[in-house]
This record gives C-alpha cells, structure tokens and sequence, in this order.
C-alpha cells in the first residue's frame, strides 16, 4: 500500500473575504488612499493609506495623553447654595463602586478606563514595534488583535452621550460649569475617529507579519 502524499502548504495571502457577505476576491495593488472594494455588497475590503503607521501612532499617543487628561482632570463643576464640588470621570466610576450598585460602577470603570486605556497602550505598542522594525512578530500579533477586539468595548462616544442627557437634567438642580476633563473627552473622541480612518489594517498586518 503506497503511503498517502504530502502537499505542500499553500498561501493564501492573495485572496481576502469580504466581512460583510463573505465573498472572495484576489487581491490587486492599490494606489495611495485608494480601497478595495466588494464586488457583491460595496463594502471597504482593504485600503492603501501613506504614513499609515506614522499617522496611526500620532493618533494613537495623542488619544492616549487626552484619555489620561479627562480621566483626572475636574470633568463638570456643581455649584448649589455656595458650595461648589469638582467631579471627575475617577472619582464618578469610583463612587459607582462603593455605592448600592457596585455593578455599574464596575461596567463603568472596566468600558471607560480600563478598556480604552489598554486598547491605545496596545496600538502604541504596535505602532512602535512596526515602525522601528523590532523583531518580536508574536507578541505584537497577539496585541494587534487584542486591540481590534477591544475597539467596540472602548465606549468614549456613548459616554459623551450619556453625560449630554445627565446635563441637561441635573441643570434644572444646579449650576452646571464644563470643565477641562470634558473638552479633553470631545478631542479624544475627535482622535480616536481619525486614528480609525487613518489605519490601514492590511497594510499593518503586511507590516508586522513580515518585519
């Protein structure tokens, strides 16, 4: 009886699947700021951005200062009967914690803090690592996908939301003034949307897998 035959492992680095319908498509060269799309449903499958690691990582360290800033700095100053009290987004998720509903405070702290924090910690570290071509393609791998894991659980955006509808509420109580932790909250929303449009996914994981 013959032995079975070994086929070699083929790569299929010239093909992508569209996220969207699953259609498959070889891959083709594309120019500066140009996006391959999906024949079939139009979606953006892979894009071509210039400076997409010099740009990514400026976003990415830029967001990072602004998150730290809003996290510490006096987010909302109330002032009732003469007595005015400087709340910052900490010392909310922490009271949250310590209160009869230690579970929201908890959520609110994990998808506030800890979770935008570790998401651009992540991308800086990747960025970095891609961008002076040091030789650790593990590592880094492991923390790019951690950090497109955690991009939908970094809720910046709905907290900004959230704290427009508690305003305009608690304004009728007392005198409401914006501090600087808030504006610090708008810039890093502003960041983090363009750190997202100025990444190149396919263009990094090239990057990373081939150092």
């Amino acid at each position: 009886m013959s032995n079975p035959q070994r086929h070699s492992a083929q790569s299929y680095d010239h093909l992508v699947a569209c996220r969207s319908c699953d259609w498959l498509h070889i891959k083709a060269e594309l120019n500066p700021s140009e996006a391959a799309r999906c024949v079939r449903c139009g979606d953006v499958l892979y894009t071509n951005h210039p400076n997409t690691i010099d740009r990514t990582l400026a976003m990415a360290i830029t967001s990072f200062v602004l998150l730290i800033a809003s996290l510490t700095l006096p987010f909302l100053t109330l002032s009732r009967s003469g007595i005015n009290s400087d709340i910052s987004v900490l010392d909310a998720a922490w009271s949250l914690v310590f209160s009869e509903i230690a579970l929201l405070g908890v959520f609110v702290t994990l998808l506030i803090v800890l979770v935008p924090l570790t998401r651009l910690a992540l991308m800086i570290y990747v960025m970095v690592v891609a961008k002076f071509e040091f030789s650790d393609s593990w590592p880094r791998k492991w923390a790019f996908r951690l950090a497109n894991y955690l991009e939908p659980w970094a809720m910046a955006d709905v907290f900004l939301i959230g704290v427009v509808v508690s305003l305009i509420k608690i304004n009728e109580l007392a005198v409401l003034d914006i501090g600087p932790a808030f504006w610090a909250w708008v810039g890093l929303i502003a960041t983090t949307i363009a750190l997202s449009m100025n990444l190149s996914k396919d263009t990094l994981w090239r990057r990373i897998s081939h150092p």
